[in-house]
């Protein structure tokens, strides 16, 4: 694929799957949502932006990654949170710290994707990157897209902030560290970004939205 000029860089990212899906009452992740289940969406769509995706996953989603063959997939890796009581900062330490671990040189940026976002696109990975790539010197280290105004997913982030990430304290949130830092914002088309899916609710809302042609 042919890179467009301002669109260099090495980029990775952590997908947080490791929820008990509570609200929605069964495996959010392995629900179906048009041709394809959701965690299946989410793992394709950074498309070939990515060198590493890592996905953290609880043992019911590893056991179905295992039987899609994700776990041999080349620039993948699947990292198990057995414990049902952790938070998502839990499962996003162990993420960043795998994704450091398996990376010959830390990226030059990383997205974070909570596995609640499944209509999120390749456009959009896209357009956060050529975000990141502009000329240095702007001073901004999160960068999120924003649709009608409203701020969604993924984030991406440079890797100068994973020791902030790793740091963050009990009981804290990734949303602490992302609103202490200078932001840029990335505007989209796609209303997917700022779709989550928690409840069965939303999952009929997301379901909606594939039928109207409303997002990837």
């Amino acid at each position: 694929m042919n890179e467009q000029p301002g669109t260099t860089g090495r980029f990775a990212r952590v997908i947080l799957a490791a929820g008990q899906s509570r609200r929605m009452g069964e495996p959010k992740a392995l629900l179906p949502l048009g041709d394809r289940n959701v965690i299946e969406r989410v793992i394709e769509a950074a498309g070939s932006i990515v060198e590493l995706t890592v996905v953290v996953a609880n043992p019911l989603l590893a056991d179905a990654l295992g039987g899609l063959g994700a776990g041999g997939r080349e620039g993948f890796e699947l990292v198990l949170n057995t414990d049902p009581g952790s938070e998502q900062i839990d499962s996003l330490r162990m993420g960043i710290e795998r994704m450091i671990s398996s990376m010959e040189e830390p990226p030059d940026g990383f997205f974070l994707h909570p596995v609640d976002y499944p209509l999120v696109g390749e456009e959009d990975y896209r357009a956060l990157r050529a975000a990141f790539s502009e000329p240095p010197g702007t001073g901004i280290d999160v960068f999120q897209p924003v649709f009608a105004e409203r701020h969604g997913h993924p984030v991406l982030c440079r890797c100068s902030l994973v020791r902030r990430f790793l740091e963050l304290p009990a009981g804290g949130t990734a949303r602490d560290v992302i609103r202490s830092c200078p932001r840029g914002y990335v505007l989209t088309s796609n209303p997917g970004v700022v779709e989550d899916m928690d409840t069965p609710e939303d999952y009929s809302r997301l379901l909606k939205l594939i039928e109207r042609g409303d997002s990837p």
